[in-house]
Order: structure tokens, then sequence, then C-alpha cells
């Protein structure tokens, strides 16, 4: 009598177990469905507000255009707003040319740029003689500068492009800017247009919009050109979430 009241202790632990095993396992069930639901919930916001300021943005290239746009003179930084699924959306749009040229910027312009952000001079002087041997052709290196012996010696396996900044994001990739912060990235271009003074043909120009859904907030930075020909009136150079 005993032995068998034993077994149906034992076997009611067993059950027990079981069930706490089981209701433990449908928990961490739930709880992994109910991240992956907002994880989901997440990346649709995030594509709505994208979607919302890649309208806004697309709204204003038209709006610069028409013909009613072309030739007129911009102010230092014009905004548009736009109610978009019933989010007000701004766009802020400025030409190219009040950013620093990578590629054609001097010693000194470069210097500046850095000396206005923070750096010492001495420091500022380096960066602005590092980029400027990352774009030329040869291998010697100015006073303070870098080129492929300087990389090898940081121990980097890749020198310097001795061709033309693709990119702005490409400033990392220079000895001593690998964390450069993205404000001062802003400050730079690499779409360095033709001196006009309108949105004729051949202005070049930055256009960012914010816009939320939900939490979640999007960021989208255009540079294009207008190019005033009407079977191409916009060439689209980069289009890219800007991240905070």
């Amino acid at each position: 009598m005993q032995s068998r009241r034993a077994e149906r202790g034992i076997a009611l632990i067993a059950v027990l177990s079981l069930l706490a095993l089981l209701c433990v396992l449908a928990l961490a069930v739930l709880d992994s469905s109910r991240r992956h639901g907002q994880l989901v919930q997440r990346s649709i916001e995030s594509y709505q507000a994208q979607e919302i300021a890649d309208s806004a943005i697309r709204l204003t290239l038209l709006e610069l255009s028409a013909p009613g746009e072309r030739g007129v003179a911009q102010t230092a930084q014009p905004e548009r707003s736009y109610d978009i699924f019933g989010r007000r959306v701004t766009v802020s749009y400025r030409s190219e040319r009040e950013r620093i040229d990578l590629n054609a910027a001097d010693e000194a312009q470069l210097t500046a740029a850095f000396a206005a952000n923070g750096f010492t001079e001495p420091a500022a002087a380096a960066f602005a003689q590092r980029i400027i041997d990352w774009r030329d052709v040869d291998d010697a290196p100015r006073a303070a500068g870098a080129e492929r012996a300087e990389y090898r010696n940081a121990g980097r396996t890749a020198g310097p492009r001795n061709a033309p900044f693709e990119t702005v994001n490409e400033l990392r990739e220079v000895l001593g800017l690998q964390s450069v912060r993205e404000e001062l990235l802003d400050a730079f271009t690499v779409y360095s247009p033709e001196p006009v003074q309108s949105i004729e043909s051949g202005h070049v120009m930055r256009l960012r919009a914010c816009a939320s859904a939900g939490p979640v907030e999007q960021c989208r930075i255009a540079v294009v050109r207008l190019t005033g020909n009407w079977s191409r009136p916009i060439q689209i150079y980069v289009w890219f979430t800007q991240h905070r």
C-alpha cells in the first residue's frame, strides 16, 4: 500500500513538473510572439514614415521643376510644408554650393572647416593635408599628410584612393577621420555645381524631410540636380536615411 502511494506521489510530481514546464514554454512562446509582433509593427511604422518623408521630397521636386519655379532665386534655406495622410511634413532644401566640396576645396578651406568644428589648428591642418593626399594622384605625402606608407604604418590594409572622393562618407576612410561626426560630414559635398544663381539647369540641391508614424521618425535626404531638361528634369545622386 505504501509502495503504491509512493508511486502515485512520484507520478503526481512528474505530472506537475511537466505542467509547469509546459506553462513556462507557453509563456516563452507568447513573449516571443509579442516581441515579433512589436518588431513587425515597428518595421511597418518605419516604412510608413519613410514613404511619407519621400513623398514630401517628391512633391517639392515636382514644384521646383515646374515652369513657374524655373529661374526663381532661392533664399538661404527655404522650406515647404505638406499634409500627407494627416501628418504635417516640412521639407528643407538648399544648394550644395553652401557646402565644402571635398574634391575642389583647397588646404586653407579644409583647415578652416575642421578648425571651426572644434579641432586644434595642427589637427585641422593635418586632416586637410590628408584629404588632399587622398584625392591627388601621387604617393608623396604632405608635411602632415598621409599616403600609402603612412596607412600601412597605421595598420591599414588600404591606402588613399589617389582619385576624387566618390561620396562624403568616404571621408571616414581618411587616416584619423574614422569617427568624424555626422554633423561634420553634413558640411561637405562631392557634388560641386556650376556657379549658377537660380534653380536653372545644373543646380544641385539637398532636400531633407522628417516624418513620423507612431513612435517612429524617419529623416530622409536627397541630393539631386535640376537639369532643366523636360525629358529628364531631375538627376538623383543619392537618396538615403539620415541616422541620428
